[in-house]
């Protein structure tokens, strides 16, 4: 499935000439002329990355560029600018913008710079799949229990989790340590580190 860019600049020859280039390495295009026409086209279907005018009129850029990460959006946005300064880029990245480029800018660079932040973003949707997917597998909201004494456990466990304690879990085999280890360590600021059982 090809990757959708949506370019966003009032200048006419500018689309074109992104959209010939990008069509080229085989990435579908949507163009919009100004902030109104943008913030339609994604509002219809989000792009999987926008390259972005700063200058442009109702709204700018910059104000677009706000307004899509007010909403959620979180697709990747390159925004481009013939008036440059480090200001202006310290506030666009600041805002959300993954890359400014300041206008002349070599194609190569606009090309490589699109595919690198297409990368994180497929990226970091799949930290955060994996992330979901552990949390749901390994929550103690998943683990089903009545007997009053594995309750009382499931609730030391949330208690404990997000503390730097050390916490030793014995019981007979097949009782239940390794999920509730698996829960605590989900639930804990460790999270993001590997989880090594170890079989004694």
């Amino acid at each position: 499935m090809k990757r959708r860019v949506l370019i966003a600049d009032d200048e006419k020859n500018m689309r074109w000439v992104l959209g010939q280039a990008l069509s080229a390495e085989g990435y579908e295009i949507i163009e919009a002329q100004d902030g109104k026409e943008v913030l339609s086209a994604v509002g219809d279907q989000p792009p999987d990355l926008m390259v972005l005018d700063h200058k442009m009129p109702a709204p700018d850029g910059m104000e677009v560029l706000r307004r899509l990460r007010a909403k959620g959006y979180d697709f990747p946005i390159i925004m481009l600018t013939a008036h440059g300064n480090v200001a202006s880029a310290v506030e666009a990245m600041k805002a959300g913008a993954s890359e400014y480029l300041t206008k002349p800018f070599d194609l190569e660079e606009l090309k490589i710079s699109i595919e690198k932040a297409l990368k994180m973003s497929a990226l970091a949707a799949e930290v955060t799949r994996l992330r979901e997917e552990l949390d749901r597998d390994y929550d103690v909201s998943g683990i089903v229990a009545a007997d009053p004494a594995m309750l009382s456990i499931l609730e030391t466990t949330r208690k404990v989790a997000p503390t730097s304690a050390t916490v030793m879990i014995y019981g007979e085999s097949g009782t239940g340590k390794e999920l509730v280890a698996r829960a605590m360590h989900t639930m804990s600021n460790r999270a993001t580190k590997p989880f090594i059982s170890v079989s004694a």
